[in-house]
């Protein structure tokens, strides 16, 4: 639970999600699910999809794999930019599984 709160601050901090207080507060998505993609998440929380350290390459190979996995970075970008929380929601009304987000 405690580390639910942690990521709900950070969420909170930009932007993403607001809180209310009392016995009917708790958190609520700060813009319209529509409008947040999965890439802007992940990336407002964990930084880039791919990081590949400089230093642990010589000079030649640092060119041809940052290119790699700049090429990578940007596919994961375009296919996690695509989804947005509400197609999230809707694909999980089609599962059988019932999803529950209470806190």
């Amino acid at each position: 639970m405690r580390y639910l709160v942690q990521i709900l601050i950070q969420l909170k901090r930009r932007g993403l999600v607001s809180s209310a207080r009392g016995k009917e507060g708790g958190y609520n998505l700060a813009i319209p699910p529509h409008e947040i993609s999965l890439g802007k998440v992940v990336r407002e929380m964990s930084g880039p999809f791919v990081t590949v350290p400089d230093g642990k390459m010589r000079q030649g190979d640092k060119d041809l794999f940052w290119h790699i996995w700049s090429d990578v970075e940007r596919a994961m970008s375009a296919v996690l930019d695509e989804v947005t929380f509400d197609d999230i929601c809707q694909k999980a009304r089609g599962v059988e599984l019932s999803i529950s987000y209470q806190i």
